[in-house]
């Protein structure tokens, strides 16, 4: 591909203009799950479609909905800056005459495509065009990465019962929580389909935990909804991880008791451990305390 002096000056001005470029990496490993469902998800947790067979095949979302991009550049400002549309017409001239800006948090994305899941054949094909570019002999555009959905497309129906408002609604109050239950894929990235799904099976949850008087809540991100319950303060986590005796009525402990298991889709989950003679042997997983989001 033969380019104009100017492009190649432009180039050079769009490295200039990079604030960073965050690579994403990750990875998930399946749990063991017990054959034998814990007692304290019988009556709340239900199987999520995607486990029972079921899950539609189609997801409706609008572009701005449930929808990943290719992050092929990361620039500072906002999208109206005359630096980010002169880095965007650079980036069009380059060879991708479909990029556009996306603003995120602090930061404008130079993105192209919008896809269902990073996994698909096409996002996949156009990751590798976008990263082996050839400009002027160089390859400008090997950072590119796959960036999730933005936040606002993983909001509950109940904001009073999202664990992201709990704060704002709690005060210092609410700094932990405890995790019972995560409506995942423990075989990979979640699909928009079972995203959705697992909003709306993590939902139901808590409407079925607070109909039982049990101060509940969801919290949404790509990986699946979480579902915990109560909310405590370091003084509470100091009080009932302490050996006085009123740590054995505290409500953190109360908590602890009525969902001793932290489960996945709703089933109790086995993983190995060793005992105290150093014998292999296999627990269920526990409920375990998570920091309240800010």
């Amino acid at each position: 591909m033969q380019n104009s002096p100017l492009l190649r000056l432009h180039l050079v001005f769009v490295a200039s203009l990079i604030g960073f470029v965050t690579l994403l990496a990750g990875c998930q490993s399946a749990p063991k799950s017990d054959p034998e469902t814990a007692a304290q998800g019988k009556e709340v947790f239900r199987p999520s479609k995607s486990q029972t067979g079921s899950e539609s095949d189609h997801a409706s979302s609008s572009p701005a909905d449930g929808k990943w991009t290719i992050a092929v550049l990361r620039l500072k400002g906002t999208e109206q800056d005359a630096a980010a549309q002169t880095v965007l017409r650079t980036v069009r001239a380059s060879g991708l005459p479909e990029a556009y800006l996306e603003t995120r948090s602090d930061a404008t994305l130079v993105a192209v495509g919008r896809f269902d899941s990073p996994t698909t054949p096409d996002a996949k094909a156009m990751l590798k065009r976008v990263k082996e570019m050839d400009v002027d002999g160089a390859r400008p555009y090997m950072g590119a990465y796959f960036m999730p959905p933005p936040a606002t497309s993983l909001k509950g129906s109940v904001p009073e019962w999202d664990l992201r408002n709990a704060r704002a609604n709690y005060g210092k109050q609410a700094e932990y929580t405890l995790q019972i239950n995560i409506y995942t894929n423990p075989r990979g990235q979640a699909t928009p389909a079972e995203v959705k799904e697992f909003q709306a099976a993590a939902e139901e949850a808590v409407r079925t935990l607070r109909k039982d008087g049990v101060d509940a809540f969801y919290f949404h991100d790509q990986a699946g909804s979480t579902v915990t319950v109560g909310l405590f303060s370091q003084k509470d986590l100091d009080g009932a991880q302490s050996l006085s005796p009123g740590a054995r009525t505290s409500p953190l402990s109360e908590l602890q008791r009525k969902f001793p298991n932290g489960m996945v889709n709703g089933a109790g989950v086995k993983e190995r451990s060793v005992d105290a003679q150093g014998r292999p042997v296999e627990v269920m997983r526990p409920s375990f305390i998570v920091r309240v989001p800010s």
